[in-house]
């Protein structure tokens, strides 16, 4: 199958901002990674990242921020390689716990955006991330997606989301005003599978949120009569029930 088209018209260049933190992070694994399968782990690596305002919810005393930092998986989609983000900051000292904010598969943001701001109202910080293939990352005009019918695509850019969530918690805990000990994560629909998987994979994000999750998605779905045209390609594609 050939691969997802990431072509796109030329965007006009943007103001540089007024205002830019910028600085470096380094990630270093907790612990001994043997236990986490080879293709989530990730090396001790130093990253550097951009923190700009986005606007402030006066009525809830929250800032919010966009945050970027590029990806450690290098793809052939140039926009995809910069991760995004949008960091919901309770005014105050803190320390405040932590929390990584994941989208639903329609991924228009408003809900996100919504559990972040309601995070955030709580004295919670929270950190709305762009999965692979979404909102800024995806060209204008594209339609690449994280899921494709590709099933390798979807497993790539799985992968590479699991491990920008990785350094994004690593961004999250040398936060001044976070507490490093209370980090988590919660993700809706979508965002449910990512996060149980991310957390997994990373000590660091000891509580764990969920909703509109699911499983059994094979025994549930693989003989439903609707489900034939995709069955038929996974089949195709050297694919199995049992695989």
């Amino acid at each position: 199958m050939s691969s997802p088209d990431c072509s796109s018209a030329a965007a006009p260049a943007a103001a540089e901002p007024a205002k830019i933190e910028k600085g470096t992070i380094r990630f270093r694994p907790v612990g001994d990674e043997k236990g986490i399968p080879e293709r989530y782990r990730l090396e001790a690596r130093a990253f550097d990242f951009e923190v700009e305002p986005k606007t402030t919810l006066t009525s809830i005393d929250v800032d919010v921020f966009r945050v970027r930092f590029p990806s450690p998986v290098e793809t052939t989609c140039r926009e995809n390689n910069t991760v995004h983000a949008e960091y919901y900051r309770p005014r105050g000292k803190g320390p405040f716990p932590g929390v990584i904010v994941l989208d639903i598969t329609a991924g228009d943001q408003a809900i996100s955006r919504a559990i972040a701001t309601h995070l955030a109202s709580k004295n919670v910080a929270a950190l709305f991330v762009q999965m692979a293939y979404y909102g800024p990352r995806r060209p204008p005009g594209s339609d690449l997606r994280l899921l494709s019918p590709d099933y390798r695509h979807t497993l790539a850019a799985i992968r590479q989301t699991v491990l920008d969530l990785r350094c994004a918690t690593a961004w999250l805990a040398e936060r001044p005003e976070i507490d490093a000990k209370q980090l988590g994560i919660v993700g809706t629909s979508l965002g449910s599978f990512i996060g149980t998987l991310t957390a997994e994979m990373e000590p660091r994000l000891r509580k764990v949120a969920v909703f509109l999750g699911g499983g059994g998605l094979v025994d549930a779905y693989y003989d439903e009569p609707r489900a034939a045209p995709f069955r038929n390609l996974w089949e195709a594609l050297g694919g199995t029930r049992e695989r």
